[in-house]
């Protein structure tokens, strides 16, 4: 099937809309998310000197494996509960909303 010019020039300027529309989230989250997240770890490993000691500590010491581990568990709990009791919700809210008509 043949894309005739008009058609194909409209689809690639809404395709150009839809990045415009999209390039205020994404500097909002480069300057407030990933810079802060990036400035972060370089600090981790170029502080007080390079070195990845840091990290390396984190797998060495009781304390940090214990913490981790309890955030591995919590995680994972409230990842479960948040499947089992919302996607049935999902779904029932889905099959009530058919039936009824809005507006």
């Amino acid at each position: 099937m043949k894309v005739s010019a008009p058609a194909f020039a409209t689809r690639r300027r809404q395709r150009r809309n839809i990045f415009v529309l999209l390039l205020p989230l994404i500097a909002y989250l480069g300057i407030f998310y990933a810079y802060p997240i990036a400035a972060m770890m370089f600090r981790s490993i170029s502080e007080p000197y390079w070195t990845i000691e840091h990290f390396a500590k984190l797998f060495r010491e009781g304390i940090y494996l214990h913490v981790l581990w309890m955030t591995t568990e919590i995680a994972t709990g409230v990842t479960l509960a948040a499947l089992l009791l919302g996607y049935p919700v999902t779904c029932w809210r889905a099959s009530t909303a058919q039936s009824q008509t809005c507006c």
